[in-house]
């Protein structure tokens, strides 16, 4: 369910993997809407398509037994456990009453709230009450953190033209203080001050000044046509009320992170609040959550117009700059965004609106203001040494036209990720040539949208190599199916598995592309060494 290392059951011995699916792969063909994925990866052989089954996957009925709180905490330690960034060294588990409980302490502070996300997408759990601690591994002076901090929000397109003010503490607490014009843009401030090395807290006093008041009815509208559109959500069960200009969400959500993601999409300019009391998080209705309209009752026009309406949302990109053609499921995005990392958003917005199969991205980066060489290469390499995850390492930045080389060497996939992502988010990058070495290279990754804020499928440079597994065929097996049976994103009766030498074949029908992706991380999360994607949405 999220960015995933898994080494424990492998031999020295590797050779070439094929890659999962991209949750928002850059087609070069349209794919039939029915079956979005098939092999994953060019270095896999092809397969024969598999016959349909209706056969359950082991595990698939919820009982009381097996969402006891001892269970529901050991499946939460086995996602902390194989996350690339969590370890359960330093984090400590107990579920009560569906609250999860987090103790302990981490080294960075997206550490901490990556263990609380990864928490929220396990079934069974409703809370997560996060009381993990926050010690660097070195203290960064006031005026240094002052510094990053404020570079940082430069660095930000959404943030880059608001006059914000920051106060940082010896501790490592930081204060936000200022104006801006969305809630959007003020979690991105706090993101942003987040991502710095030696932040320990961040209290976000920022203002919302919307520009114009809205009507009820109008946000209310808003807020129903993104919920309806977006993949990972089922509106079907969500009600939507305002009143004063305050969102009330009620009905029933199949997990946590599901909840949170709700509210999100809930703040839209001109809302003061949103009030999501009465969205119950129930696990026992979490199989089957994704079953929606399918793809085919769709037109490509009313998904280019939602897709649209979407980035028309989205503080880093201008929608009247950017247009979105759908062709098959296929959208094709064109226009101009201010920076790569923008470019990325706005194609991986797009990719998680319902009906769309995949996304061609023909965007450009404008080059109005852009630095010189000389000043670029300097303000990549500071964001590199302030950011808490490639600060540990020594990378050399080269810059020619914009273009930024990347060499040195990392310990695994995430932290050469990390670092073309703070790349990405500097103005004036066009293209990133990641050099980078990774030692770990047999340490997969996986995408979980709840949880990442980018994903590696989208990097051409993410290559993970396939090591020998020495476990048999059917534990394997068995732990793709347990992994099923606690994603509260797929149903476990849908999806039917078999395992051969280590390499998971998935077939059955299910509901949504989402849930197609979902079932394919959770087989490699289970162990598989590769995976054979057969399974078809529903049409």
């Amino acid at each position: 369910m999220t960015y995933r290392r898994l080494s424990s059951a492998v031999a020295l011995t590797v050779i070439p993997v094929a890659l999962a699916a991209a949750a928002h792969a850059r087609a070069d063909e349209p794919r039939p809407r029915a079956e979005v994925a098939d092999v994953t990866g060019p270095n896999m052989p092809q397969v024969q398509q598999a016959t349909k089954t209706t056969k359950p996957a082991a595990h698939a009925a919820a009982s009381t037994e097996r969402m006891s709180p001892k269970r529901v905490a050991a499946a939460v330690e086995t996602e902390l456990e194989h996350d690339a960034l969590t370890s359960l060294r330093a984090v400590d588990v107990a579920v009560k009453n569906g609250t999860a409980i987090l103790t302990g302490s981490v080294d960075t502070l997206l550490a901490r709230e990556r263990a609380e996300r990864i928490a929220r997408t396990v079934k069974g759990v409703y809370v997560v009450t996060n009381d993990i601690t926050v010690s660097p591994r070195h203290k960064v002076a006031p005026d240094e953190l002052h510094s990053n901090i404020r570079q940082a929000l430069l660095n930000n397109a959404a943030t880059e033209s608001r006059q914000l003010d920051v106060t940082a503490q010896s501790d490592g607490e930081v204060h936000l203080r200022g104006t801006v014009q969305s809630w959007a843009e003020r979690q991105i401030a706090e993101q942003a001050a987040k991502n710095v090395s030696g932040v320990t807290v961040v209290r976000n006093h920022i203002a919302v000044d919307y520009a114009h008041e809205r009507e009820d009815a109008q946000i209310a509208a808003d807020v129903k046509g993104l919920l309806r559109w977006d993949a990972y959500l089922d509106d079907r069960q969500i009600d939507v009320a305002v009143g004063d200009s305050v969102v009330k969400l009620s009905g029933i959500v199949g997990s946590a992170a599901e909840r949170d993601r709700a509210i999100n999409v809930a703040w839209l300019a001109g809302v003061k609040d949103v009030d999501a009391a009465g969205l119950k998080v129930d696990a026992d209705r979490a199989d089957g959550m994704q079953k929606r309209a399918p793809a085919e009752t769709m037109s490509d026009a009313d998904i280019a117009a939602a897709a649209r309406n979407r980035l028309a949302w989205t503080p880093y990109v201008s929608a009247d700059d950017v247009k979105v053609e759908v062709d098959e499921g296929v959208a094709t995005l064109r226009g101009a965004v201010s920076t790569l990392k923008a470019q990325r958003i706005a194609a991986s917005v797009v990719s998680q609106i319902r009906g769309v199969a995949s996304v061609r991205d023909r965007l450009r980066i404008a080059s109005s203001n852009s630095p010189d060489d000389k000043q670029l290469q300097t303000t990549v390499a500071s964001a590199l040494a302030a950011n808490p995850i490639t600060d540990l390492y020594r990378i050399d930045v080269s810059v020619t036209g914009g273009s930024v080389e990347l060499t040195g060497n990392v310990d695994s996939w995430f932290e050469k990720g990390t670092a073309d992502d703070v790349v990405a988010g500097v103005r004036g990058v066009r293209e990133i040539d990641n050099r980078l070495q990774v030692r770990n290279t047999y340490d997969w990754l996986s995408f979980d949208p709840y949880v990442d804020s980018w994903s590696v499928y989208a990097y051409d440079w993410y290559r993970p190599q396939r090591a020998t597994v020495w476990k048999l065929d059917s534990t394997i097996r068995e732990q793709i199916e347990d992994e099923l049976w606690w994603s509260p994103f797929v149903d476990a009766n849908d999806v039917h598995v078999t395992v051969q030498n280590g390499v998971a074949t998935l077939t059955g029908t299910v509901n949504s592309s989402a849930e197609l992706r979902a079932a394919q991380e959770n087989a490699f999360e289970g162990g598989a060494a590769g995976v054979i994607n057969r399974l078809r949405v529903e049409s």
